[in-house]
């Protein structure tokens, strides 16, 4: 797995990580691919590269054990997407969301 940007207004530069796997909301992928939508947080010129997108539908774990979750945090945009991160320390679980900074909401 890639990177998993959140929406693509903060997707520049994937193009040069074509190995990867990009986990994308199909809410999100489906709103940047109108055409009606350019502008709207979404370029074309930032995401529509010869990449391969994994279309996920709701929180997806990304090692399958709680670690590092994709989660939904729809306003923004239709699909916009942030992690959720879990660790242990000294014993303790701790856990930290990260959203996506420069967001307005």
């Amino acid at each position: 797995m890639g990177d998993f940007p959140p929406h693509f207004d903060h997707a520049g530069g994937n193009q040069f990580f074509p190995q990867h796997t990009f986990l994308i909301f199909r809410l999100e992928l489906e709103f940047a691919s109108k055409r009606g939508n350019e502008g709207k947080g979404h370029f074309r010129k930032d995401w529509d590269h010869f990449l391969t997108y994994r279309e996920i539908e709701a929180s997806f774990h990304i090692y399958g054990e709680g670690s590092l979750v994709v989660i939904p945090l729809l306003g923004h945009t239709p699909g916009h997407q942030g992690r959720s991160v879990r660790l242990k320390k000294d014993g303790e679980e701790i856990e930290k969301l990260f959203p996506v900074r420069g967001d307005k909401r």
